[in-house]
């Protein structure tokens, strides 16, 4: 572990690693097999839920947790695998337990914040290390030599999650099985701290609030989020073919009003937050619907739980990755599915920010966003191109604006760069009117200069007296990326923006 990890340290609360290690958590781990395998260790089993064992026998100053594993959080996917007693001690907390019939050992050291497990088995030894680094964040590392001296290493961090969010999605098409993978996909490597649990709510159903709300609107099965993607000529015409038929290019708002009257309906009985996302209409049709839309956002803002998200801001998205189609007149036509794989990712990506939005913003609080300057805020290298010759095209302005939007809600922006602070300094300066982001007003910390960017970092969280967990790190360089991740597990990053 890099020493720029124990820069701004944690504690474990009264030094009790018994108490902190209770309750469910996920494991992001990497495989570096030479031979040997540990079966109840394998990485489909990523869910770990610690709890008390009231079946165990009680002794003084002792407590026994029980360590299940599985798929997901769902009780029948857990598996038991072993009961620890924790017995506590002036020098730490040491650990005993039995496994395949063998007696095993561990100890935890409140002064280094490691807890280092031993599985001495007949056919191989395992050692299990748990580094704490913040309140909801361990790193992982596990050795398994087999009886030929060949070791198979497991490393990376478990993530304290919440219980599992039901969400539910429907779309006034057909979008299940296109957007199924790709959502399932960013949920595993973007949400940590939250199990989601995706309910699609049945083709067709979006239109009739009838049917939909008794999906959501169930006592016996409450979901915890509602995102339906609503495309307004569905709601004019359930399908394409009908949309043909029209004689004239008048939008007919009364399927659209009732539409509405649901979300007005959902607003008054809800149970959980609904978005709707408006997606963008046929090209050819487009323009006829954009006052049905405007009309559309000005009904839900009067909504207290329910929000919308505009087709145009989908579009921009698009735009900014792409640039190919985004329709598929064909497939809309003979599928109901009108969209291009390149807008289904970007679609996926839509709703998983409002899944994280929702979820992880509300379990853990982020408070600065660390970035980097040479093709992140603008593109090319101003040490090579000068300020006069740094790209500051539409995506790399879309980063500024949105940062300077955090900035403007509370967050504390900082720069972190591999390069010549008179260069930086000089772009900012000399490039001033062409920038959103000002770095005299909005920046309140550099780090400009040759260092490993997690040293950097982890000075910057010891000067501002915040947790690494509270940071956001952004830098379009993976290896960059990599490096900060290994060294500041805790903290968030992207490679890029999108």
């Amino acid at each position: 572990m890099s020493a720029a990890a124990n820069a701004v340290g944690y504690d474990v609360p009264n030094g009790d690693f018994c108490a902190y290690l209770k309750g469910f958590w996920k494991r992001n781990l990497e495989w570096r097999r030479f031979g040997a395998s540990f079966k109840h260790l394998r990485s489909t089993n990523n869910i770990v839920f610690i709890e008390e064992d009231l079946d165990a026998a009680r002794q003084p100053n002792t407590q026994f947790l029980r360590w299940s594993f599985g798929r997901t959080l769902k009780q029948q996917d857990l598996a038991s695998a072993y009961t620890v007693q924790f017995i506590p001690d002036e020098q730490g907390t040491f650990m005993e337990w039995s496994f395949e019939g063998v007696t095993c050992h561990g100890v935890f050291k409140p002064e280094a914040n490691v807890a280092i497990l031993n599985f001495c088995l007949q056919e191989s030894m395992v050692t299990i290390t748990y580094r704490v680094l913040d309140a909801n964040t361990m790193a992982v590392c596990i050795v398994d030599v087999d009886s030929e001296h060949t070791p198979t290493i497991q490393y990376g961090n478990m993530y304290r999650i919440n219980p599992s969010k039901r969400v539910a999605i429907g779309g006034t098409f057909a979008c299940d099985e296109a957007l199924a993978v790709p959502l399932q996909y960013l949920l595993k490597n973007a949400v940590w701290n939250v199990d989601v649990d995706l309910q699609w709510l049945r083709y067709g159903s979006v239109t009739d609030f009838e049917e939909w709300s008794s999906d959501v609107v169930n006592p016996a099965r409450p979901v915890d989020l509602v995102l339906l993607l609503v495309r307004l000529s569905d709601l004019e015409a359930a399908h394409p073919e009908l949309q043909l038929s029209k004689k004239n290019d008048d939008v007919v708002d009364g399927p659209i009003n009732q539409f509405l009257g649901g979300l007005e309906q959902y607003n008054t009985m809800a149970t959980a937050p609904m978005v709707v996302l408006l997606c963008p209409c046929p090209p050819t049709t487009a323009t006829r619907f954009d006052a049905m839309e405007r009309e559309v956002q000005s009904k839900i803002g009067a909504l207290q739980n329910v929000t919308m998200q505009s087709s145009g801001l989908l579009l921009s998205l698009f735009e900014q990755q792409y640039t190919t189609a985004f329709y598929d007149a064909i497939a809309d036509k003979r599928q109901h599915s009108p969209y291009t794989r390149a807008m289904l990712n970007v679609m996926s990506l839509s709703l998983c920010r409002q899944i994280c939005r929702l979820f992880r913003a509300a379990s853990s609080r982020k408070k600065v966003i660390v970035l980097d300057c040479d093709n992140t805020l603008w593109g090319g290298a101003v040490a090579e191109v000068g300020p006069s010759g740094i790209d500051l095209g539409p995506r790399f302005l879309s980063l500024q604006r949105f940062v300077v939007a955090q900035q403007q809600r509370g967050m504390l922006l900082a720069l972190c760069s591999k390069n010549i602070l008179e260069d930086v300094t000089a772009a900012f300066t000399q490039r001033r009117d062409d920038m959103v982001l000002d770095l005299d007003k909005h920046v309140v910390a550099t780090k400009v200069n040759w260092q490993p960017k997690s040293e950097n970092i982890a000075q910057l969280a010891k000067e501002l007296s915040l947790g690494l967990d509270s940071f956001i790190f952004i830098d379009d360089n993976p290896l960059e990326c990599n490096e900060v991740a290994t060294a500041l597990p805790s903290i968030t990053f992207a490679s890029k923006f999108e």
